[in-house]
């Protein structure tokens, strides 16, 4: 009876041993895990920064790329052609307004097309067959309202300009098709993307650290939570005995209590 009751204080000491052990141990982990999730909440708000620093300074680049005196020149060559073109088939338009019968004829059988549309349109009882004829036959005087232009055009230099046009409308098409790679090997932008580069990689390193002082610190707290329990079992189990015992003189001895 004695001998088990010693045992039973031993047990006693080694859980309280066992428990502060594990108390230092889960502190550490709960001070590991709260400066990993303080250092990578900072990395995220680091690359957000960085992102934003990026997209400010690709816009930055766009705005300098079109500023450029390539890129301006392309558009002013754009406008001037295309209002050339313009002028002289407007001209070609107004003669072959006075002169040429097919073209009155195309015109005024646009126009009734177009008139049709509308009228079809407003109807409460919509036809998608019949709204597509109309369009198609739009289209069609359209076009040889086009050709009698084009016929005209021939003739004053205007097929001429609208070569131009249409030429100066694709150089201005190739610059910006290739707005994408200036943009981005600028200097500006090669910068911020690097940097941008670096603070994701430490954030990421920063969540690999964070991950496992977050398994870490949930692993101690459970075995915490499982020594605790052991250790209030054990004191329930003590404290279930007599207060004391007869000695072999016949003495009565109380048990410490914890």
């Amino acid at each position: 009876m004695i001998k088990s009751i010693y045992w039973s204080v031993a047990i006693v000491y080694a859980t309280v041993a066992a428990a502060g052990a594990w108390a230092q141990d889960t502190s550490g982990s709960a001070a590991s895990f709260g400066s990993s999730l303080e250092a990578y909440s900072q990395s995220q708000r680091a690359h957000a920064v960085a992102i934003a620093n990026l997209a400010k300074a690709r816009e930055k680049a766009l705005v300098a790329y079109r500023q450029s005196d390539e890129y301006q020149q392309a558009l002013r060559a754009v406008d001037e052609t295309y209002a050339a073109y313009e002028k002289a088939r407007a001209a070609a338009s107004g003669d072959l307004s006075k002169k040429d019968p097919k073209y009155l004829e195309a015109q005024g059988k646009r126009d009734a097309a177009q008139r049709a549309i509308e009228q079809a349109r407003a109807s409460e009882v919509r036809d998608s067959a019949y709204l597509s004829q109309l369009y198609n036959e739009k289209a069609k005087w359209a076009n040889e309202m086009k050709r009698c232009e084009n016929n005209v055009l021939e003739t004053t230099g205007g097929v001429a300009l609208e070569r131009r046009w249409r030429e100066a409308t694709k150089t201005l098409q190739k610059l910006e098709a290739q707005k994408e790679d200036a943009v981005e090997n600028s200097p500006e932008v090669l910068a911020a993307r690097q940097k941008e580069e670096a603070v994701r990689a430490q954030m990421n390193q920063l969540a690999i650290q964070y991950a496992g002082n977050r398994a870490q610190y949930l692993e101690s707290a459970y075995q915490q939570q499982r020594e605790d329990w052991y250790r209030e079992q054990q004191y329930n189990w003590i404290r279930s005995y007599p207060p004391g015992y007869y000695d072999d003189d016949g003495g009565y001895r109380y048990y410490r209590r914890y």
